[in-house]
Formats: C-alpha cells, sequence, structure tokens
C-alpha cells in the first residue's frame, strides 16, 4: 500500500510538472468599464431557453474588480425582466486550455446562471460546453 501511495504521489508530481500552462489571455476586471476590445455585451429580448428577461447593457458593470450582470424587475423589449449577458465573440478563440473563473451567483427561483464555451463555427452539431451551469 505505502508504495502504490508513493507511486501516485510521484505520478501526480510528474504530471503536473510537465502541464505548464502559459496565459494567453485574462480580464480582472481592474477598470471601470468592460473592455471593448475583449467583449460584447448582448442586448436582445430573444428567448433562449424560455427566459422571461431581456438583456440590456444597462445591466452590465464593472466595479471593484468585478464583472456584476444583474437581474431587475422591470419592462424591457417587451419582457418583465431584465438581465447582463456578455460574449468574447469575434474576440478570442481557442482551440486547447484551462478556462476558469471566480464568481458569487445568486440565489433564488428563476436565476439561470452559466459560464459558457461556444464554438467559433456556430452552425457545428453542438451549441456549448458548460463549464458552469444552474438552473
Amino acid at each position: 500500500m505505502r508504495y502504490f501511495l508513493l507511486c501516485l504521489i510521484l505520478s501526480s508530481y510528474i504530471l503536473n510538472s510537465e502541464c505548464a500552462y502559459n496565459l494567453v489571455w485574462s480580464d480582472e476586471f481592474n477598470g471601470t468599464s468592460l473592455n471593448a476590445k475583449s467583449w460584447n455585451i448582448e442586448v436582445t429580448g430573444q428567448v433562449y431557453n424560455n427566459e422571461l428577461e431581456a438583456y440590456s447593457a444597462s445591466n452590465v458593470f464593472v466595479a471593484n474588480g468585478s464583472l456584476n450582470l444583474v437581474a431587475r424587475k422591470q419592462t424591457y423589449l417587451s419582457k418583465k425582466y431584465t438581465s447582463g449577458r456578455i460574449n468574447t465573440n469575434g474576440f478570442h478563440s481557442f482551440t486547447y486550455g484551462r478556462f476558469e473563473a471566480s464568481m458569487k451567483l445568486p440565489k433564488g427561483k428563476g436565476f439561470w446562471p452559466a459560464f459558457w464555451l461556444y464554438p467559433v463555427n456556430d452552425s457545428l452539431p453542438y451549441r456549448e460546453i458548460d463549464i458552469m451551469d444552474r438552473q
């Protein structure tokens, strides 16, 4: 058993040392607005998953080193609620990599926070890779 554990620890160390990542892009949201050279703010009333909200630019803001996507009860584009939605379409594309985010998620019924990866070619048979998706 000791040899097994030793081999497991050594294998883990060797694999981790060979899999070093090089950071190629990040956004720490340190400014006072969203970086328009990296992010698109979606403004639409289009329904994706039977949502009750429309997406508004006024629900997306950067403050104190955080990106804020805020849900509000207000009428906009014939919807009774608004929310924020962003993407990097046209700015960043990666074939492989490590993707991470630190998120504070809302509590309550009706929220659908998510962190998705979309293909550049949206005509592919799959639509997204879910990094985090909570209904």
